[in-house]
């Protein structure tokens, strides 16, 4: 069995402490010297491209009133997979920033924290303090330091891979123990398949749908519906999450989907791309009818980065078809 240092990180734990000798934002009016009401914002980013896309959003911290010295004690956690082999790493980003009430924030400087270095650290942990840097076309008032703890670690309780078996198989090209997907069976090399397997692992910034009544920032309760297009019986739908934008479900379905599927003793056409899985997110209400959240539409012979479909053959019966694991996202 692989020893949790031994798997791939697969969630982002961050700890703001402090901040000192921060810069002067908010000048005296009539005496003094003047002082800020700093707070930071953390983003992921791809390393060497501000622009491409990444699996989380934005967060800030609490705004800190009149220091340049303040005290946060702020931890932060979100799942976090390592990128696709061969893509460049990720880049946490600190922004520090002076919060006012009337106008935009101003600029007190920045941090960037490679991810790929946490791994080399015991418990792929660090903590130090990281000097606020300046950035073209900002503020060049910039000064001071924060105290940031970041760690990325394997959590066992978001470990879901279903349909795989774990290997302690490294090569030089992975960084990483790789997962074996169910081995083949040979003699069933020339059968045809005749079953739809799904994993509903998560989903991540899911719409609001239920509205906050006093305070707050709203959420929903979502659970997702599967379907075959054009099938009466080729359907399943997830629990629903109660309160939630970034659901758990690891959920897995199986149905019953063959090339010559047939319903009421009539074959169904699935047309020249073949079957469709219709994914529907929508929220519950218990006095009322779901809300939509979002659809997509995947073709069922072909592998999804994003998703998890797998098409494949009861085992009872035929081989098990591999495909691509990942953590899927609506």
């Amino acid at each position: 069995m692989l020893r949790a240092g031994d798997k791939p990180p697969n969630e982002l734990r961050v700890a703001l402490a402090k901040g000192r000798d921060l810069s002067v934002k908010d000048k005296p009016v009539l005496w003094g010297e003047g002082t800020s009401d700093p707070r930071v914002t953390f983003s992921l980013q791809v390393l060497g491209n501000d622009k491409g896309e990444v699996p989380l959003k934005p967060w800030h911290s609490k705004a800190k009133k009149k220091t340049l010295n303040p005290t946060w004690n702020e931890t932060y956690t979100y799942a976090l997979p390592p990128p696709e082999e061969g893509k460049p790493g990720w880049v946490l980003t600190c922004t520090c920033e002076d919060v006012d009430g009337m106008s935009s924030a101003d600029f007190m400087g920045k941090v960037d924290i490679e991810l790929e270095a946490l791994l080399k650290e015991p418990k792929r942990r660090s903590r130090q303090w990281h000097k606020l840097g300046a950035v073209d076309g900002k503020s060049s008032n910039v000064t001071g330091e924060l105290d940031v703890v970041v760690q990325w670690r394997y959590n066992p309780a978001l470990d879901f891979d279903p349909w795989c078996v774990p290997t302690p198989l490294c090569t030089p090209s992975t960084r990483f123990p790789r997962r074996l997907d169910e081995e083949k069976d040979p003699k069933h090399a020339d059968k045809d398949p005749n079953e739809l397997r799904i994993a509903l692992v998560q989903g991540r910034s899911l719409a609001v749908k239920d509205k906050a009544v006093l305070y707050g920032a709203g959420s929903s309760d979502p659970r997702v519906r599967f379907k075959i297009t054009g099938t009466k019986d080729l359907h399943c739908t997830s629990k629903c999450i109660k309160k939630s934008l970034d659901p758990s479900w690891r959920e897995t379905f199986s149905l019953p989907l063959t090339k010559d599927y047939s319903e009421d003793e009539k074959p169904i056409d699935f047309g020249i791309n073949g079957p469709i899985l219709e994914v529907t997110c929508e929220d519950v209400d218990t006095i009322s009818s779901a809300d939509f959240m979002g659809e997509l539409n995947l073709p069922v012979f072909v592998r999804r980065p994003c998703f998890l479909p797998s098409f494949r053959s009861s085992p009872k019966d035929i081989e098990s078809y591999p495909i691509n694991t990942c953590t899927p996202s609506l």
